[in-house]
């Protein structure tokens, strides 16, 4: 059995993609990219400015799949 998962504290997939599938005890994500999921805009700044907002989303990702990160 294959689940979709998604949260709105990362960027929405843009395509034919899904954030993550969970299927037979695996989750499978997709890229993280600089958005800013309110606005749905690269984040301004640096590489390093960048570089936090795609962790950011992938720790708030990871919640949302069940998996604490640290």
């Amino acid at each position: 059995m294959r689940e979709v998962i998604a949260t709105d504290q990362a960027p929405k997939a843009i395509g034919p993609y899904s954030q993550a599938i969970r299927a037979q005890g695996l989750i499978f994500t997709s890229g993280q990219v600089a958005i800013d999921p309110t606005t749905q805009q690269i984040v301004a700044g640096d590489v390093s400015a960048q570089t936090d907002r795609k962790f950011c989303a992938a720790r708030s990702s990871s919640r949302t799949w069940g998996i604490s990160p640290p």
